[in-house]
């Protein structure tokens, strides 16, 4: 499965795409044509593709009708401020700009070592086997981790 993050503009967008393990940067158009000519560069010749769109005003709806019409794209639209929010509620302090500037490698790479994640999920992110699957494992990882099951803070798998 591809997968791909795009940063949306009023007159363009930029993907980061992970074709198996490699990867790419792409500028479009923001305009009609431009939105086709991305989601076949999006698909690399994979049948499923997960795509990250960053709402940016309106700037990103177009855009984001254009990937929910077409098969085999799975679509999350994230909210820069409900990132935020979160990172806020676990007590991290971001500097988001140079996130912004990470690559895709540094990034999912950085957040696994530094995570508060237990010993034996660190090691099963250590041992992933490609970059797709780190991040994969990385996402359910946050989900669980992300969920309070009482007042006092633990997280449990009951």
């Amino acid at each position: 499965m591809n997968q791909a993050g795009i940063d949306v503009a009023s007159e363009s967008f930029d993907i980061q795409r992970c074709c198996g393990e490699t990867i790419a940067h792409r500028t479009f158009a923001n305009t009609n044509s431009g939105h086709q000519q991305a989601i076949k560069w999006l698909q690399c010749g994979s049948e499923q593709v997960r795509v990250c769109l960053e709402a940016t005003g309106i700037y990103h709806l177009q855009l984001a009708l254009a990937l929910c019409r077409t098969a085999g794209i799975e679509l999350m639209v994230l909210n820069p401020r409900a990132a935020r929010r979160f990172a806020e509620a676990q007590g991290y302090s971001v500097d988001w700009d140079s996130v912004g500037r990470l690559d895709d490698v540094s990034l999912i790479n950085g957040v696994s070592q530094i995570a508060p994640f237990d010993a034996a999920a660190k090691q099963a992110l250590l041992e992933a086997d490609s970059l797709t699957a780190r991040c994969e494992l990385l996402v359910q990882l946050m989900q669980f981790f992300g969920r309070r099951d009482s007042d006092d803070g633990r997280v449990t798998l009951q």
